[in-house]
């Protein structure tokens, strides 16, 4: 796994985006909201896709949602291999939509702290699912 962003890791299909809303999971944990959904890994794809959502009307300006936008890739590129090894060990690929809902810009390390804990959160929620699907008999996925 390579520090890069590639682009095969960014979410830009309008399909995948409705499927990701319309039937993911989500968690919250201030300044995100997370949206994600799992699916079988599959080898000619990346393990982990990410999209960004940073909303207009909190910030009119394009170059604060850019930088805000820059701010969470960064984050996310340092972070991700946490992500990649929980995919490669439990044999799943996530596609995760983070929306940005704070007020404020905010800088690298407030950014990386929350995104540590949106991580954390996650997967402490996809295990509790795994859990649930193997107690009532209906297997891994």
């Amino acid at each position: 796994m390579n520090q890069q962003l590639i682009k095969a890791e960014r979410i830009n299909s309008k399909i995948t985006i409705e499927t990701i809303f319309k039937n993911g999971k989500s968690v919250f944990s201030f300044p995100y909201k997370v949206v994600w959904n799992t699916e079988v890994a599959d080898e000619n794809k990346p393990a982990v896709e990410i999209l960004l959502s940073v909303g207009k009307k909190r910030f009119k300006k394009a170059v604060d949602r850019n930088h805000i936008k820059r701010l969470i890739r960064e984050t996310f590129r340092t972070n991700k291999h946490i992500l990649w090894d929980y995919c490669e060990v439990n044999n799943l690929r996530l596609q995760i939509a983070l929306v940005y809902v704070d007020k404020e810009i905010g800088d690298f390390q407030t950014h990386n702290k929350a995104f540590l804990k949106i991580i954390d959160k996650l997967i402490a929620k996809q295990d509790k699912r795994t859990e649930e699907l193997l107690v009532n008999g209906v297997g891994k996925w």
